[in-house]
């Protein structure tokens, strides 16, 4: 009840508000995922490597199993599009909703509930991992649906949040020091990213909403959905589990990965679809539905693990 309370409802009573007041104000979410893309992300993702206790041994067997759990779900997800004959914006969608997990605004405090700040600190660690496959990947992903395979190998390299996460992951391991109001200028931005992306969120759920009532509930794509929350909330925490048997991973860096490889669809998947014109309404759609999902499967993990 706890985490139901002090972290799932916080985060939907403020992408409700943006829900209600969307058809009042009309607000546009591709400015605001833009601003989120280009200059808060990317300041979020600097502070936080930059400032973390990164421990190289865990660092590396937490890395190792997470990109294990992506490559395999990537993999699993090409067979699934293959098999449903998606059309290219919405196998984006797919795509990144199936490997690209909620590990900060989520993951974090849930971590931090059950496991305190150890917990907590493996966590970021994890998200460290997040930050650069979201950076690579999954835009590649995303802007394959819409371009050629050179174009989104472009649009990797041209992504900013790619080269502030790697600036913050070198300051980190090598431990330079980063003047104060360097660090306090990217915590102020960084700080943004959240409350932009939930609004992103509600906004985008308004839609989904409004579609539904105007009964187009056929562009949902739900054998899809369907195995978008099996791989997110079932299969991922599993093969987590299995990678962490196999790179002998063990104690509480287990217990975090497992339950930070269970977060549903992160938000970042609706800016994604944005930025590169894909399947935004499907991307909502799995976020909202794996979030909501996410409620029993989470407890019933954590149950398993404590």
């Amino acid at each position: 009840m706890d985490i139901l309370l002090n972290v799932i409802l916080p985060v939907f009573l403020a992408a409700g508000a943006a829900a209600l007041v969307q058809p009042i104000l009309n607000l546009d979410e591709r400015v605001l995922s833009r601003v989120t893309f280009y200059i808060f992300s990317p300041a979020l993702a600097f502070h936080a490597l930059a400032t973390s206790r990164v421990g190289g041994g865990e660092f590396a067997q937490i890395a190792a199993v997470e990109i294990g759990v992506t490559l395999i779900l990537w993999a699993i997800g090409e067979i699934v599009v293959r098999a449903l004959q998606l059309e290219d914006g919405t196998r984006g969608a797919f795509l990144v909703g199936l490997v690209l997990m909620n590990t900060a605004n989520y993951g974090f405090p849930v971590n931090q509930f059950a496991f305190g700040e150890a917990g907590l600190a493996r966590a970021v660690l994890y998200y460290i991992v997040s930050t650069l496959l979201r950076s690579s990947l999954c835009i590649y992903l995303v802007a394959r649906s819409r371009q050629s395979v050179g174009g989104a190998l472009r649009s990797v390299i041209t992504v900013p949040v790619l080269y502030t996460a790697v600036a913050g992951l070198i300051v980190n391991l090598t431990g330079l020091r980063v003047p104060d109001f360097i660090l306090r200028a990217t915590d102020i931005l960084g700080q943004g990213s959240v409350p932009a992306l939930i609004m992103v969120l509600g906004i985008q759920l308004y839609r989904v909403a409004k579609s539904a009532v105007q009964g187009a509930r056929d562009h949902w794509h739900l054998p899809a959905l369907a195995a978008l929350v099996a791989g997110r909330l079932l299969l991922s925490p599993l093969l987590a589990w299995l990678l962490s048997l196999a790179f002998g991973v063990s104690g509480i860096t287990r217990d975090v990965v497992i339950l930070e490889s269970a977060m549903p669809a992160a938000v970042m998947t609706l800016v994604l679809t944005m930025e590169y014109d894909a399947d935004t309404e499907f991307a909502a759609l799995s976020v909202f539905v794996t979030t909501i999902a996410s409620l029993l499967t989470v407890t019933v993990i954590l149950n398993l693990l404590m």
